[in-house]
């Protein structure tokens, strides 16, 4: 796979949005696009000028940390004896077996009935599946699945989260039964795409059952399927994300639960070599990140801001070969991220001017999970090891090509940002040393800034197959945070990408408009391009 793939762009989205960036789309020149106005004067010093006043900011929020760091240091010892205590007194009371929750697990324990977090996974199966078979497949290779000591990959997948005096702990599922977890639902499955996005839907609205491990496999089939000749069916994998990121569960059903493994892609952006600079400079600059964060303004339009119902409604796309967007970014000098992105952006602020919306000059704030585990790490084991970053999608332009120049700018400035350690850092440090109702105000506010999740998760390059039946393809729609309401993926896998939308009835009654748009953007780019 290429450097531009998705599956080494996912783990460079790191954002640092200021009046730099800008200023940087109006003076990059892009191969055979329509260039930009010729550089200024003017233009050059206003950039040295906001770079100098940015190494200002940088140092006097160093040196303000600096001076609190002993405040802090009390602060956070305190809190540490009183966990150290309250771990303690928990072992030694509880009436069973139990295992503490990790902190970096533990952030996504404080969701709501309106926004459960909830990672939906869907399958796409040609053939007629076999319930007994299938259940024997789950169980086998992640329920029971053990390394060379006999210690389970995925004890997650038997246990359940509850709290024990205020901490919460895993305990194991009383009288486990794969049957609870894998089943085919009641309704079939029906022939009109619409209709199985309305019956998907409903599913996902729903909670998953207490006291028991917090997945279900749910077999979605049609009513009628054939007696002779081959059918399709839906494995819609339904995951808490305390028991794991998006990142760690698409390695786990692609790895793991399939019948042959395909190769192990990773990424080496957090690998040792240069991390010690990496580590240098979020010391250095991440005081001046999280105060941009915390003072960041929030978004404000008809797709945020409304209490949520809770009901969700959901889109997905048709897959769309992978190589025409790759043709586009070689076009244009832009990434596979970019394209994908800025037709997302454009999708999006066609949809606010049908509403009447003015989007002159405004941008729509995402927050987009990265994963920040190291080369060493395979991620094979369920587990949460991410960071979230900030990027504002430009939505203003009406021209493809403006907002593919802007989001490539955009993109390219935030790559060489600290922030996703420091944001990393943030959640680890405050999960595993703050109060449980100080983190819930402090990410629920800083969530509620966003309008969207944009989640973006590479998959294996060739076709797989589970039990026998082939996995034609694969989408999924991540789990939101406080008042977000919108969750979009973009997912490749076997050289086509597939994007999905899930929204809350409240904000928007037909995602498959959004969806639809995004398809006509990415046509859009090939026309101006000439790719044709």
């Amino acid at each position: 796979m290429t450097e531009n793939d998705p599956s080494t762009e996912q783990v460079e989205m790191v954002y640092q949005m200021n009046g730099v960036c800008d200023q940087l789309w109006k003076t990059t020149a892009m191969p055979q696009i329509p260039s930009s106005p010729p550089i200024k004067n003017d233009a050059s010093w206003r950039h040295n000028l906001a770079t100098a006043g940015r190494g200002l900011l940088t140092g006097v929020t160093f040196l303000l940390f600096i001076l609190l760091a002993p405040i802090i240091g009390v602060i956070t010892l305190i809190f540490w004896l009183y966990r150290a205590i309250l771990i303690l007194t928990i072992k030694m009371r509880a009436s069973d077996l139990v295992t503490m929750v990790d902190g970096d697990d533990s952030m996504w324990l404080q969701d709501d009935d309106t926004n459960r977090a909830i990672i939906n996974i869907m399958l796409i199966h040609r053939g007629n599946p076999n319930i007994a078979s299938l259940r024997a497949v789950f169980f086998k290779r992640l329920v029971e699945a053990r390394d060379a000591n006999g210690v389970k990959y995925y004890p997650k997948l038997s246990q359940y989260a509850t709290k024990v005096i205020r901490r919460y702990v895993w305990k194991e599922e009383k009288h486990f039964d794969i049957a609870d977890h894998v089943f085919i639902h009641k309704v079939p499955l029906p022939t009109d795409k619409l209709q199985r996005e309305v019956l998907i839907g409903e599913i996902v609205s729903t909670g998953l059952p207490d006291e028991k491990s917090a997945w279900q496999a749910v077999v979605l089939v049609g009513e009628n399927p054939p007696t002779t000749g081959v059918g399709d069916f839906y494995i819609l994998f339904r995951i808490h994300h305390s028991v794991g990121d998006g990142i760690s569960l698409i390695r786990t059903l692609m790895y793991s639960l399939v019948d042959k493994s395909p190769p192990l892609v990773r990424s080496n952006r957090f690998c040792a070599k240069g991390v010690v600079i990496r580590v240098i400079k979020a010391l250095v600059e991440g005081p001046l990140v999280l105060a941009e964060r915390f003072t960041w303004r929030g978004d404000h339009s008809v797709l945020h801001g409304k209490p949520l119902s809770g009901t969700k409604l959901l889109a997905w796309s048709e897959p769309i070969d992978l190589s025409l967007i790759k043709k586009i970014k070689n076009v244009s000098g832009a990434t596979v991220n970019d394209v994908l992105i800025s037709c997302l952006s454009s999708a999006f602020g066609d949809y606010l001017r049908q509403l009447g919306s003015d989007v002159t000059a405004t941008n729509l704030n995402a927050y987009i999970p990265v994963d920040i585990r190291p080369a060493s790490h395979s991620g094979s084991r369920m587990t949460n090891r991410f960071a979230l970053v900030f990027l504002q999608l430009p939505i203003a332009s009406e021209n493809a090509l403006d907002t593919l120049h802007t989001t490539k700018a955009r993109m390219d400035c935030i790559k060489s940002s600290p922030e996703p350690l420091v944001s990393g850092f943030a959640i680890t440090y405050g999960m595993n040393h703050l109060p449980n109702w100080s983190t819930k105000c402090v990410f629920d506010w800083l969530s509620s800034k966003c309008t969207l999740v944009l989640s973006n998760v590479p998959g294996p390059t060739q076709s797989l197959s589970i039990d026998g039946h082939l996995l034609e393809g694969i989408t999924f729609w991540p789990p939101q945070r406080s008042n977000i309401g919108l969750g979009v993926s973009i997912f490749s896998y076997g050289g086509y990408v597939r994007v999905g939308l899930l929204a809350d009835k409240v904000l928007m009654e037909k995602p498959r408009i959004i969806i639809d748009s995004f398809v006509q953007k990415v046509d859009e780019l090939v026309k101006v391009l000439k790719l044709e």
